[in-house]
């Protein structure tokens, strides 16, 4: 097998990067690596598919795309501390005594798609609410 074969899996994941998360991939080859996204795309692409995949976790386009690799190591392991001081804490009431309501662990950050989304179910339950007021409204008039 060529190089082809090995980097298609890179090069698609960074086509998908440039499509969804170009602004956080511009800024997180700089940070990481020192160079312009355009420069690193002009040059070898299985190269630049390769820095691609390989930014850490924590980085912008992890962020804008959530889940575990939104988080750093660090953020990880602050997490859990968090969680098992709330399990300890809970284990002292009286949910704790009989099992019941544990805390539920801290979830790593929601990518933009998913935030965006919940944004727009908000908004339209409020739109909602808005219209059932009005029309409340008139009706008492």
């Amino acid at each position: 097998m060529g190089r082809r074969d090995e980097g298609s899996g890179k090069l698609l994941s960074l086509a998908y990067f440039l499509r969804e998360y170009r602004g956080a991939l511009r800024s997180d080859f700089r940070h990481y690596y020192g160079m312009d996204l355009r420069e690193a795309l002009r040059g070898n692409v299985f190269d630049a598919a390769d820095l691609a995949v390989n930014i850490p976790p924590g980085a912008a386009v992890w962020r804008e795309h959530g889940g575990a690799l939104a988080w750093t190591q660090a953020e990880h392991f602050a997490a859990l501390q968090l969680h098992a001081a709330n399990i300890a804490n809970w284990q002292r009431t009286k949910d704790g005594q009989k099992g019941s309501n544990p805390p539920k662990p801290i979830e790593p950050p929601k990518g933009r798609k998913e935030r965006d989304a919940d944004t727009a179910r908000l908004d339209a339950r409020a739109q909602a609410f808005l219209s059932r007021q009005k029309a409340r409204e008139q009706s008492t008039e």
